[in-house]
């Protein structure tokens, strides 16, 4: 891993112009595999010592340096994913998280056994609302889930008394959502890193694909050369 690579290439004016990856068409492990597996057969099939021609004979189209740059681009996106994989693991942060959920699975569940025993319509389509905002529970969706549900459990407090919910949950639903809301999303933090990996994966692609033209010239008359300078050869 080298954070000296991924350096390299964030300054580089190529990465501008990146778009599109060959991640697209496999997953991002395979898609390394496949890269990796081009950068090995460049090397390997460069200046053959069989007398048979190599790929720098295109070196002077397609660049001497192109296997160190592919090699280099591999590292840096293998960096980058190491670092997206990381979960945050701040202990405060994974308490406070843990009982948001907590609490909103204590008033959602106690509202909609309320709301549905008492056959309120308006409730009802308010609290289907707010799951559907809630979706998959982002921090700032969770935040404002909490805000709503309190204030339709103090809509329905007599009846959450009944079936044994404290009120204190109520505030404690509002506090919580105050402390969420002064976290940053992890996802939104990440998204900057995630984009730099794929633009690093494009460039890695635009590679991979000239390596293959060149094999399919130089290799023209040498069909063991040719079939393995193939995409699918490189997975392995």
């Amino acid at each position: 891993m080298s954070e000296k690579d991924v350096q390299r290439w964030a300054e580089s004016t190529q990465l501008a112009d990146a778009e599109g990856t060959g991640q697209k068409r496999a997953g991002i492990r395979q898609f390394l595999e496949e890269a990796e597996g081009a950068a090995s057969y460049a090397l390997h099939y460069w200046d053959p010592a069989d007398g048979r021609p190599g790929l720098s004979q295109a070196a002077g189209v397609m660049g001497e340096e192109i296997v160190e740059e592919l090699q280099s681009l591999i590292r840096a996106a293998r960096t980058i994913e190491s670092s997206l994989r990381v979960r945050d693991e701040q202990p405060a942060r994974k308490a406070l998280l843990a009982e948001a959920r907590s609490v909103n699975r204590e008033l959602d569940s106690a509202c909609g056994f309320i709301i549905m025993a008492q056959g309120s319509a308006r409730l009802r389509s308010a609290l289907r609302g707010l799951r559907q905002r809630l979706g998959a529970g982002s921090i700032p969706r969770l935040a404002i889930a909490l805000t709503d549900l309190a204030t339709m459990a103090e809509e329905l407090q007599d009846d959450l008394v009944t079936i044994g919910v404290d009120l204190a949950t109520i505030s404690r639903a509002r506090a919580l959502s105050q402390e969420l809301s002064t976290l940053s999303d992890p996802r939104l933090q990440r998204r900057p890193r995630r984009q730099l990996r794929d633009r690093l994966l494009a460039l890695a692609d635009q590679r991979i694909s000239t390596i293959c033209a060149a094999a399919r010239f130089v290799f023209r008359d040498h069909p063991e050369a040719l079939a393995a300078g193939r995409r699918r050869a490189f997975r392995g």
